[in-house]
């Protein structure tokens, strides 16, 4: 008989626990994104440009690379210690790194020595975040009703996505207010010291919360999987191929719209830093209301039909949002924007529970950790170089939106034939426990 569930938590401060570990890992990451073009001509020999920016983001796609490493490491960790004891220690290795990036010294400074340790901050902070968003949304979901996962699912995912708004603004606002000497200097490090206190916050919300109720139920009746990696491997391949399919496509748009957009804008269609700074900071606000509304939609709808038409416009729309995005207006690059937007929400907004509602409780955490992390690592980490390296070796700006359109038809398929039907799934009690997402479509 499964035991009794326990009443959901108030979604509001779960919300908070949850969120705020996701806007410190992406307060981070972006703010790399943003400052690539500086960080390029300070941590990299300057004679040629566009050789150091492409070096700047593949040091920032360097942090993926281990993910596919420690994925396995927190997804048992995760699945046999509980979700908030992961939690709160990724957060402070999180904000331990990024803190750690506004420290470092420059190229003229201490040589090679300077991008290598960019690189070992990078990866510690790609080791922590991997164990990040799964977890959040395992605790979150775990914790709560049914009826309103989709929702809550988006909140917290828009959680990944707003920093960007932020950041975008902060930079902006320091372009503004300081001289390009001082930026230069001292100014783009601000963010990453921040990010670094920010987690400090984090620790103290997270360590007032206990373990998600369904994990306890699990943990109180002896089940708790000692080998979920091998479990999750051999009984929910499907599982594992469905998400990594929807991960894919989620990554590649949103990190396109976050990592590499604001540099084309500026690098490619030659628009002003600031001015590429505030599109991109409207395109992130804009993005994060709409992830919710569309997660809403899922609830009602369920996640494959909004999956189905968020792959098919990101597939029909990413071409023309391109040429938009190179007609070098702000009109244009906001159409191009709001095109691309569009799409990733809607994606985002039907994928985001599938990263965890796939998978039961047992092995919850690990199987949402091996198959997301393969798919960001593969397409979001890469993003932004692919798409610099298609673009300037084509000669072709809209040369990153055919890999996108490419990516899109491929999910498409895969969610019609492959991915399984996730929102009625239980996510915490025996039935849970037992009875594989497969037989659900």
């Amino acid at each position: 008989m499964a035991q009794s569930v326990e009443p959901p938590r108030p979604a509001g401060r779960l919300l908070l626990a949850t969120t705020v570990g996701n806007l410190v890992e992406w307060f981070d990451y972006l703010a790399y994104a943003y400052v690539a073009s500086v960080l390029a001509t300070l941590f990299f020999p300057s004679a040629d440009p566009n050789a150091a920016l492409l070096a700047t983001f593949a040091v920032y796609g360097v942090s993926y690379v281990v993910r596919p490493l420690a994925s396995p490491f927190w997804g048992t960790l995760g699945d046999r210690l509980g979700r908030r004891n992961v939690l709160t220690i990724v957060i402070v290795l999180m904000g331990a790194a990024t803190f750690a990036v506004g420290l470092l010294p420059t190229y003229s400074q201490v040589g090679l020595l300077a991008p290598a340790l960019l690189i070992v901050c990078r990866v510690l902070q790609g080791f922590a975040a991997t164990g990040e968003w799964v977890g959040s949304l395992s605790f979150l979901l775990e914790s709560t009703s049914g009826r309103r996962r989709g929702l809550l699912c988006g909140v917290n995912t828009a959680a990944t996505v707003l920093p960007g708004a932020v950041v975008a603004l902060f930079l902006l606002a320091l372009r503004l207010t300081l001289s390009p000497e001082a930026y230069l200097a001292w100014g783009w490090r601000t963010p990453f010291l921040i990010g670094g206190v920010l987690a400090l916050v984090g620790f103290y919300i997270r360590n007032r919360f206990d373990e998600s109720p369904a994990f306890r139920e699990i943990a109180r009746a002896n089940a708790v999987e000692k080998a979920p990696v091998r479990r999750a491997l051999r009984e929910f391949p499907r599982q594992i191929i469905s998400v990594f399919a929807v991960g894919a496509l989620m990554s590649l748009s949103t990190y396109t719209i976050l990592t590499y957009i604001p540099t084309f804008l500026s690098e490619t269609v030659g628009f002003s830093p600031n001015s590429a700074l505030l599109s991109s900071s409207v395109a992130t606000i804009v993005l994060s209301v709409l992830i919710p509304l569309f997660g809403r939609v899922s609830d009602r709808w369920g996640r494959r039909p909004v999956l189905m038409i968020g792959a098919a416009a990101l597939a029909v729309l990413s071409v023309p949002a391109f040429l938009l995005l190179s007609s070098g207006s702000m009109l244009g690059a906001g159409a191009g924007l709001g095109l691309l937007l569009l799409g990733t929400a809607i994606t985002l907004g039907g994928g985001g529970a599938v990263m965890v509602e796939a998978f039961p409780t047992r092995v919850r955490y690990t199987g949402s950790a091996l198959s997301q992390t393969a798919s960001y690592t593969l397409f979001g980490g890469t993003a932004a170089f692919v798409s610099q390296a298609l673009a300037s070796g084509t000669g072709h700006p809209v040369a990153p939106a055919v890999y996108i359109t490419v990516v899109a038809v491929a999910v498409l398929l895969t969610v019609a034939f492959v991915v399984p039907e996730t929102s009625r799934l239980p996510l915490h009690g025996a039935e849970a426990d037992v009875r594989s997402p497969a037989g659900v479509d």
